[in-house]
């Protein structure tokens, strides 16, 4: 979460439904996974969160950078153990 800024950091943090709008090109994909990611960490089921992009290219930008985070989640949890 370190490479996001602190009004994205700020976002993550917050409890409850978001909705993001901004110009193309400022990192609402990337927010929206590592959203989805910390929703994750805290405990809720992935089958109750609702992430949607409205583009292909953003799905699969979405998925890359989930897949990433995903190995460090898995990654901190061996660290753990």
């Amino acid at each position: 979460m370190t490479q996001l800024n602190k009004e994205k950091q700020q976002i993550i943090k917050t409890k409850g439904n978001i909705l993001v709008t901004a110009n193309p090109g400022t990192g609402k994909t990337k927010l929206l996974a590592h959203k989805y990611l910390a929703l994750i960490e805290e405990g809720i089921k992935p089958e109750d969160i609702l992430c949607l992009t409205f583009t292909r290219k953003a799905k699969k930008e979405m998925n890359k950078y989930y897949n990433r985070g995903q190995n460090a989640i898995i990654d901190k949890c061996k660290a753990i153990n």
